[in-house]
């Protein structure tokens, strides 16, 4: 067979000369960007420097139907608002600046998904920006069994920047959905990311990845919405962290599923520091049961939340939340997870719990208002420094203080205008630097109580009294300040008041007592 050299390189050339940068035209003859017809130029924006063009044009649907690669692609002020697909098994990679958006209008991205199984792909490499909150790309999903729909693909150092993601899911039983992933260091940025649950009963919700692939992926004030599905046994969308050094902040909430769809679910996978504000609401859930003792910012909700046999710390953002639903475990070697509020906010569980492991209160407030079951679960609860308070319930053994002059507080009516009474069904310590802040309302004639199953009190404890208004009080009447429903007496006194000592606030003067109720409570009656 003989070579022609000369028609190789005759063909050689002409492929060379249809990649360079050109501007889509007013009137192009079709849709297809592989057509060079379409560019003005007559090449085709194919290279890794080469920066495709769009201004004002008759034609706006343009579908990329063969692999390509940019530096960039701008949009002049003034252009039209263009829709850009990326066909079902194609792929589409930025090497430069990504996507300039100038236009002022909304350019739409499309990711498309195929019956066949194939699915567009747009990737982000080395700096590569998505662009402003004027750019909006979606992932379809999934259109056959256990496969994925539309992908984009963050690497290297490149940003989500300001643009906002849609992941849709699956649109057959056990398709997968569209995704959006961040791998090494790139970074979701200001970006708003969008799931959306399975779109038929037994599909799988759309994927949001952040961080993997040996990468510190980051994050800054990103938007992840992940909302459920409302069709039976459809998933939700799936969220999840995976960075090892995830000091970041952005607003994740998930959604709980109806019809018998499953709710958004946020998964924690490795990550130390990760300062979200976290929501979740009905059958969503946060798993961080995945994660070698994992941290977020915040938590607030009505959902669930899945600690496994680690410890999970909340409150690193000082944020003031309140979190109705339930923090359990699926208990293996590790015998149950472990909570750790810390920051100076205010965390109020109003739910049962029932993770096994313990809670400790390092900094700012916990605050329990569950009217069953125990707020805190079945583990003891540690108060090294803060304030426990509420009018709920805690079914394990409390202490307050570390006897390191750490300033923790119990004081029921902590935040709150009026008095509350929580109750702790096993014993309670004061350590020497704890302290009991009680307090009465003397316009009402109502006061703070705790009732526990026995209490100690270290000497150097302290008791401090508050009063609500200066009203005068009824001589006689008698205040229970600890409700001890031990058959035992109260072990200890506080170091500032005694027994039989006379403490005198505004207009009232109280008398204490150790041995007062049933004879082994701690009551302040008013004298005369």
């Amino acid at each position: 067979m003989k070579i022609n050299l000369l028609a190789i390189l005759s063909c050689a050339l002409a492929l060379h000369a249809q990649a360079g940068s050109a501007t889509w035209k007013l009137d192009p003859a079709d849709s297809n960007w592989q057509n060079a017809a379409n560019w003005d130029p007559a090449v085709v924006p194919n290279g890794a420097s080469d920066v495709a063009t769009f201004g004002v044009s008759h034609q706006l649907a343009v579908v990329v139907g063969t692999d390509i690669t940019v530096g960039q692609i701008t949009f002049s002020p003034g252009a039209s608002a263009y829709s850009i697909a990326a066909a079902a098994g194609k792929t589409f990679t930025f090497k430069g600046a990504g996507m300039v958006n100038n236009s002022g209008l909304t350019q739409n991205f499309n990711l498309q998904a195929s019956a066949a199984g194939l699915y567009g792909v747009f990737i982000f490499l080395n700096s590569a920006s998505a662009g402003g909150s004027d750019n909006l790309y979606t992932c379809e999903g999934g259109r056959k069994v256990f496969d994925f729909g539309g992908t984009i693909q963050f690497c290297g150092t490149s940003t989500a920047g300001q643009a906002s993601f849609v992941a849709n899911g699956g649109t057959v039983s056990a398709a997968f959905g569209g995704a959006v992933v961040f791998i090494e260091d790139s970074s979701e940025a200001e970006g708003i990311f969008t799931g959306f649950g399975g779109a038929v009963s037994g599909a799988f919700g759309g994927v949001l990845i952040f961080g993997g692939a040996g990468g510190n992926s980051t994050g800054g004030n990103a938007t992840v919405i992940a909302y459920g599905a409302s069709f039976a046994n459809a998933g939700g969308t799936s969220v999840c962290y995976r960075r090892e050094e995830a000091q970041v902040a952005p607003l994740v909430m998930a959604y709980g599923g109806t019809n018998g769809g499953f709710g958004g679910d946020i998964s924690l996978d490795d990550i130390p520091g990760f300062l979200a504000q976290i929501h979740v609401f009905g059958n969503a859930m946060l798993d961080s049961s995945n994660s070698c003792d994992a941290e977020i910012g915040s938590l607030e909700g009505d959902g669930i939340v899945e600690v496994g046999d680690f410890n999970l710390t909340i409150g690193g953002n000082d944020f003031s939340t309140r979190f109705s639903g339930v923090i359990q475990n699926r208990v293996t070697e590790g015998g149950g997870g472990t909570i750790t509020k810390i920051g100076t906010g205010t965390l109020r569980l109003t739910g049962a719990s029932i993770y096994q492991r313990g809670t400790t209160l390092a900094g700012g407030s916990l605050i329990v208002e569950n009217a069953r079951g125990s707020a805190t679960g079945s583990g003891d609860v540690a108060v090294p420094t803060g304030t426990l308070g509420g009018k709920g319930i805690i079914s394990g053994f409390v202490t307050v203080g570390s006897s390191a002059n750490s300033g923790a507080i119990l004081a029921p009516s902590a935040g709150a205008s009026q008095p509350h009474v929580l109750t702790i069904q096993k014993s309670l310590t004061f350590k020497a630097d704890g302290s009991y802040t009680w307090k009465v309302d003397t316009k009402k004639a109502r006061a703070d109580q705790i009732s526990a199953g026995g209490v100690t009190i270290e000497s150097g404890a302290l008791f401090n009294l508050q009063t609500v208004a200066n009203r005068r009080l009824t001589a006689g009447q008698v205040f229970t300040v600890i409700n001890n429903t031990a058959a035992t007496p109260i072990d200890g006194t506080f170091l500032n008041l005694p027994e039989a000592a006379i403490v005198t606030v505004g207009s009232n003067t109280f008398q204490a007592s150790y041995t007062g109720g049933v004879g082994n409570d701690l009551t302040l009656t008013v004298a005369p």
